[in-house]
């Protein structure tokens, strides 16, 4: 099995750009922020897909298992979207984010119920938030399934909370930002739960005794297990912090698909256009016309043989691969 992780933290600690350097990743955009974190380190064209619903997920959750292991295209069908997904080309789900996921959740069981909130009587009296925790227990499992296939990662906001202390000496800690019953799921099914935040050394002030202050080094660090001012934890051997080094937007442009892989897998003009940018680095004109024929061929056979265009996406992430390795060798 593969990693199930949560990367949580507060905002713009970089949890969606640590985890999108996972490999061959593909993104559940359901916040929409790749698209914003593409603008960042322009990278364009960056294609993307929106969750709508509950159901959408879970389709796209069980299509992606099942995908990858028949090593076949999967078809889905949820209310107005019909899709032919292949998700044999990727490694890694990135499920962008876990905050996002427990609203669409809360959101369906409001709709299936009929009710306006989770308190509502209808539900059964305080049962509401059982029901929430029960119904995300459910498509956990499916994430426990799905860890047999693709190393799965899910970043998270971060709030204080107050620690519970017998002796009534209570204190504040960062802890995922999600209902308290979900969070307790989180922390027991998955592999990890690492807390990311801003790499601070404290620091003696000059001319002063006793007055220290919290320097920021400016990077960031992993931290993986728990101290008083955070929850983590994981099921394997590591230091307890792991600094994150600074991405750099230029080097990041230049090595798209390690970094980013084929993000979003439902759009393959974006993706066709991406492949066009970085033809456009490319200064062998021969490599380029072959790769250009090679692509007009392959359109025009799917075409001829009424396939959808989405059956193109394994085929345009081995191009992708393929022109961007010729990007890295002339940079």
């Amino acid at each position: 099995t593969f990693p199930l992780i949560a990367i949580y933290g507060p905002a713009g600690m970089g949890k969606t750009s640590l985890a999108l350097q996972a490999p061959n990743p593909i993104v559940f955009d359901l916040d929409d922020g790749v698209s914003e974190l593409a603008s960042d380190f322009k990278a364009a064209s960056i294609p993307k897909t929106f969750f709508s619903s509950w159901d959408h997920l879970i389709a796209l959750t069980e299509a992606a298992i099942k995908s990858k292991k028949t090593k076949k295209a999967v078809k889905i069908e949820v209310g107005d979207i019909s899709e032919e997904l292949d998700f044999n080309c990727y490694d890694s789900i990135i499920l962008d984010t876990l905050n996002r996921i427990e609203e669409l959740c809360k959101i369906h069981i409001l709709q299936t119920n009929e009710v306006e909130t989770l308190t509502d009587g209808k539900l059964g009296f305080g049962k509401g938030y059982d029901v929430l925790a029960e119904t995300m227990r459910k498509y956990f499992d499916l994430l426990v399934e799905g860890r047999r296939y693709f190393t799965i990662i899910a970043p998270c906001h971060s709030s204080l909370k107050k620690k519970k202390n017998v002796d009534g000496t209570d204190w504040d800690i960062e802890d995922l930002k999600l209902n308290e019953k979900v969070s307790g799921l989180v922390k027991e099914m998955f592999s990890a739960v690492f807390f990311i935040t801003r790499d601070v050394t404290p620091t003696k002030v000059a001319g002063s005794l006793n007055k220290v202050i919290g320097k920021d080094t400016g990077g960031t660090v992993l931290n993986t297990v728990t101290t008083a001012s955070h929850f983590a934890k994981s099921r394997y051997t590591l230091p307890e912090q792991i600094s994150i080094p600074i991405p750099k937007p230029d080097k990041i442009d230049a090595n798209v698909a390690g970094f980013y892989g084929t993000i979003i897998y439902t759009n393959t003009d974006n993706l066709q256009s991406e492949i066009n940018r970085l033809l456009s680095k490319v200064e062998d004109k021969n490599f380029v016309q072959q790769v250009m024929d090679s692509i007009s061929k392959k359109v025009a056979e799917v075409e001829a043989a009424g396939k959808s265009k989405s059956s193109l996406i394994p085929y345009f992430y081995q191009v992708f691969t393929k022109v961007n390795a010729r990007v890295q060798e002339t940079a």
